[in-house]
């Protein structure tokens, strides 16, 4: 096995292990049983969440920023780092959907709209947190489009 794919197994494992170790420690140990859930109190409302979710969300957004950093670091030129980076931003766009739907039922006003005094400060908020995981959504897709070109041409000097 070559150098640098033994350093990528280990970054792997690596990464995989703090991410096992944050989550035991933030969600308990019971986080990836899937009878395990999180109340959620929102404007009267109660969302429950599995905490196999919040594991996901935590998973995904470590192997992001890990590997990011080490995208940037090496200026694009190790494949197997990109394309996991890739598949992570891939995840985290995924992931931003979710919350966009979400965000999109708790800042509905329509039951509202006859009433124009009646403003909710929740509501209001909620969209504006739609706006700005909207704005986030499209910043990660021109990125992912811009990742993928500067690892095909790194490919391609390699070739």
């Amino acid at each position: 096995m070559k150098k640098t794919n033994k350093k990528e197994l280990f970054w792997g494992l690596g990464v995989t292990v703090f991410i096992l170790c944050f989550n035991f420690g933030f969600l308990g140990l019971d986080s990836l049983s899937k009878n395990s859930t999180t109340d959620i109190n929102i404007h009267d409302t109660y969302f429950v969440i599995s905490k196999f979710y919040f594991f996901i969300l935590f998973a995904v957004s470590i192997f992001f920023w890990v590997y990011l950093a080490r995208m940037l670091r090496n200026s694009f030129k190790n494949l197997t780092v990109n394309v996991v980076f890739m598949v992570a931003e891939i995840l985290m766009v995924i992931m931003n959907i979710y919350a966009l739907l979400f965000l999109n039922v708790l800042g509905d006003n329509t039951e509202k709209a006859q009433n124009v005094l009646a403003s909710d400060p929740v509501s209001e908020f909620m969209n504006i947190m739609f706006y700005a995981v909207l704005t986030l959504q499209l910043f990660l897709l021109v990125f992912l489009a811009y990742c993928g070109f500067k690892t095909g041409v790194q490919y391609q000097k390699n070739k």
